[in-house]
């Protein structure tokens, strides 16, 4: 669609790079109406997007929409300390942490949950309602009770294997970019994806003089670079320090870290359909059971949080 509306080079260095940034997917596996749901709208809605963009632009803001604003924020040290403040919140006997085993299985009127704790033991909860947020592919081991055509719809979702380098310079001889990051076109034929510059964006993330870069690389197209080992993917990270950050050859590397995430990323392709249409049926034949999570409503950290409020105020 974009092409079609905007043309091969919006297609290749607009939507292409997004794509390959959001989702680490192929923009030509990805409909619109689910990758990109807002472009989507505006088309179906006004013609174009063009047009779409003009009509919204034109449209009397909301209270709730004067209040939004484009500054990029994180939690002040890092986002665990949001993780830790909604599990002093919850209260620690309240939650279980390293559960293995986990069995659920419906009962009359209720979910008995079955587990091994991280003290070895077996506990079993009797609860009316199941919330899941794990990934798809876990789905048959938590949930087997579930019929095999309806659950096989659910899990065979697939997801994009990625690797996260990051970066520490304590003092940086060479450009200072003040922006979030930046995206790379599949066509330019880089082995990078994108980079972030988290110190550009956050305070208390480097030193002073210094610079913190996240590269990414992997996704579907790239699937064998999870396997690459450490000394590669260092490689991979100071030439593109070099040859896209025009860092200088000499510049010292302080830190360097490699996570790799096989099932990173959830791809939104034309099974996703039959994916949605199959939680539905479950969530109805199993009242209390809610599949959630990022197989559906979106997979960024907006959509979660929107996710696990609408569940929390519905419940």
């Amino acid at each position: 669609m974009a092409a079609r509306r905007l043309g091969q080079s919006y297609l290749d260095y607009a939507v292409d790079p997004f794509i390959s940034g959001v989702y680490a997917g192929d923009p030509m596996a990805l409909p619109t109406r689910l990758a990109l749901p807002k472009l989507y709208y505006l088309e179906q809605t006004y013609g174009s997007f063009i047009r779409g963009a003009i009509a919204k632009a034109r449209q009397p803001k909301t209270e709730r929409d004067r209040l939004a604003t484009k500054q990029v924020f994180s939690a002040r040290g890092g986002l665990q300390h949001l993780v830790n403040a909604l599990g002093q919140a919850i209260k620690s006997e309240h939650i279980s942490l390293g559960a293995k085993n986990v069995d659920i299985h419906p009962e009359e009127d209720h979910f008995c949950v079955q587990f091994t704790a991280d003290n070895g033991r077996m506990q079993v909860i009797r609860c009316a309602k199941v919330v899941t947020t794990c990934g798809a592919y876990a789905l048959p081991r938590l949930l087997p009770f579930i019929d095999e055509a309806q659950l096989t719809a659910i899990s065979t979702l697939k997801y994009a294997s990625i690797v996260q380098i990051g970066v520490g310079i304590a003092r940086v001889a060479g450009p200072r970019y003040a922006a979030f990051g930046g995206l790379v076109p599949s066509r330019e034929r880089q082995n990078v994806l994108g980079i972030l510059f988290p110190s550009a964006c956050f305070e208390s993330r480097s030193p002073a003089d210094g610079a913190v870069f996240s590269f990414f690389i992997g996704g579907v197209h790239h699937p064998k670079y999870i396997e690459m080992s450490d000394d590669r993917l260092q490689t991979i990270a100071e030439e593109a320090l070099h040859t896209m950050l025009k860092y200088p050859t000499d510049t010292p590397i302080d830190t360097i870290r490699i996570y790799r995430h096989p099932q990173a990323i959830p791809q939104y392709e034309l099974t996703t359909d039959a994916r949605l249409a199959s939680i539905n049926t479950v969530q109805h034949q199993f009242p209390g059971l809610i599949i959630a999570g990022n197989l559906r409503d979106g997979i960024g950290m907006a959509h979660r949080i929107k996710q696990g409020t609408d569940i929390g105020t519905s419940i």
